[in-house]
């Protein structure tokens, strides 16, 4: 190697130390960013946009806060809906206020590109990976590589080793990823839209507003959910648990605070999970016979955010025949996963 091509690589080894990895997952509920190993920004995927100012004025948590509190000039955006880009310049928007962010916190530098690998839906199409590409780079991203959910989550290090049939179900917000893999290979990959978290915090709120006459926001919808949550015990009894909320009431419009029953919410929620369980049992039936017989052994992974409501793993575990290990981290496995692709 001649000098001047060894000045060249050693210019271009110098930077890309100063060019840290930098790990995506633009989710449909919340959006997530590692860089290198380490999570730097983990916020609710929605903007405020100021219509007379024509300008964003908040994203992430501080946007949500205003959930229920906004003037009518005032418009809450989510850009991303059931995992595809709903409005590119929203998405771009939201992107360059996390950079901005995550520059001012002093995690990139403001004179760097920034690079990254991006995680997307398993049903993701070309036109649906092109605009993802597009707005990244639009909001100032090259994307290096782009990997399916399953296939970020199977990079995680304790799946690594695995050399059998075993499935991975990522239980999201308004999406549910399923990946069957041979070890390390995957053979199918699809993602569902039927009963999703988003779908039982709906759930909630109009069971609150039908039993209760209260109307509740989103936020105390998601903590009941994950308090009362519960399905069904190993012993199929069904379990009772009482929280206080605080709502207006639609008859005096007072705020009233009532003692809500988890009884409330196990018939509808019960109706939601045999929603995905019969999908996720079509997904299964169309697998070959060994690949069925090696996933009875060996499982399903139960990843996600919706993997925390209560009795999942019981409840998969009894209605699909097979083993499932819920995750110690749901929320952040497919960003995590990603960030240990090369």
């Amino acid at each position: 190697m001649s000098r001047f091509n060894s000045f060249l690589a050693n210019i271009k080894l110098f930077f890309s130390r100063l060019r840290p990895k930098l790990s995506l997952d633009f989710g449909s509920s919340r959006t997530r960013v590692m860089i290198d190993q380490s999570l730097v920004w983990d916020q609710p995927t929605l903007l405020a946009w100021h219509s007379h100012h024509q300008a964003v004025t908040a994203v992430g948590e501080k946007a949500a806060s205003l959930r229920g509190k906004t003037p009518a000039y005032i418009q809450l955006v989510a850009p991303i809906q059931q995992g595809v880009i709903a409005e590119l310049d929203w998405a771009k928007l939201y992107l360059k206020a996390v950079l901005n962010h995550l520059r001012f916190e002093k995690k990139l530098n403001s004179w760097l590109p920034v690079s990254c690998h991006l995680v997307i839906p398993a049903n993701s199409s070309p036109l649906e990976v092109d605009q993802f590409k597009f707005t990244l780079e639009q909001a100032g991203m090259k994307v290096k590589k782009i990997i399916i959910k399953p296939q970020a989550i199977i990079a995680l290090n304790e799946l690594k080793q695995l050399n059998q049939a075993h499935g991975v179900i990522d239980l999201g917000a308004q999406t549910t990823d399923v990946g069957i893999f041979v070890g390390q290979e995957l053979i199918r990959a699809v993602t569902l839209t039927v009963a999703n978290g988003d779908d039982f915090t709906q759930a909630v709120m109009e069971q609150v507003l039908t039993e209760y006459d209260l109307k509740i926001g989103w936020a105390a919808a998601q903590q009941i959910k994950h308090q009362l949550g519960a399905l069904l015990n190993s012993s199929g009894i069904i379990k009772t648990s009482v929280v206080t909320v605080r709502g207006k009431h639609t008859k005096t419009h007072l705020v009233t605070a009532v003692r809500v029953k988890s009884s409330s919410f196990q018939a509808r929620f019960q109706q939601l999970a045999n929603l995905l369980i019969d999908e996720l049992k079509e997904v299964i039936s169309e697998l070959p016979a060994e690949v069925v017989i090696q996933l009875q052994e060996q499982g399903f992974y139960l990843t996600g955010g919706n993997s925390q409501l209560p009795d999942w793993q019981v409840v998969l575990k009894e209605a699909l025949l097979t083993p499932v290990i819920i995750s110690k981290s749901p929320q952040i496995d497919a960003v995590k996963g990603l960030s240990c692709v090369r």
